[in-house]
């Protein structure tokens, strides 16, 4: 039976939450919105999407938008991040030990495509590119329905 290593390209791939903070950040200035200090993040972290929003004076029904807004201008920086400091030695290691790689990401498949060219990370066996970021759980079943595999443990 094959085993597969299923990774969530942000934050485990590539770390894109300074990138997004600072885009966060650009938009709080023209918005008038508070903007993220590095010290925050980990307090940030530990609240619900209504609490950051509050903290953060977002009204709640403009954070989709916000959302978007960030997602989108961080596209054109994908192809020229750098990968998590250890995450291409762990891929080659899981690789020579036979596991099958994959991957789950909301962003642009070309520009992910790039990101692993620029980097030389093609150790994937996998991939799943979807649409909206917040649906992980539903992206993990349609990923296993799609490549017919069962999920018998899930790593965080």
């Amino acid at each position: 039976m094959n085993k597969v290593i299923l990774f969530n390209f942000n934050g485990t791939i590539v770390n894109t939450k300074n990138l997004a903070i600072d885009i966060f950040n650009e938009i709080a200035e023209k918005q008038g919105y508070k903007n993220i200090s590095e010290e925050e993040v980990p307090f940030l972290s530990t609240l619900s999407i209504r609490d950051r929003c509050k903290t953060l004076n977002v009204p709640i029904y403009k954070m989709p938008l916000v959302g978007i807004a960030i997602k989108r201008r961080y596209q054109t920086y994908i192809p020229n991040l750098k990968p998590v400091l250890g995450i291409s030695e762990v891929l080659k290691e899981l690789k020579k030990q036979d596991y099958k790689l994959g991957f789950l990401t909301s962003n642009n498949q070309n520009k992910i495509d790039e990101f692993l060219i620029n980097n030389t990370i093609n150790s994937f066996d996998y991939s799943h590119y979807s649409f909206n970021p917040f649906s992980k759980s539903k992206d993990i079943s349609s990923f296993l329905k799609n490549n017919r595999l069962k999920k018998m443990r899930l790593f965080t």
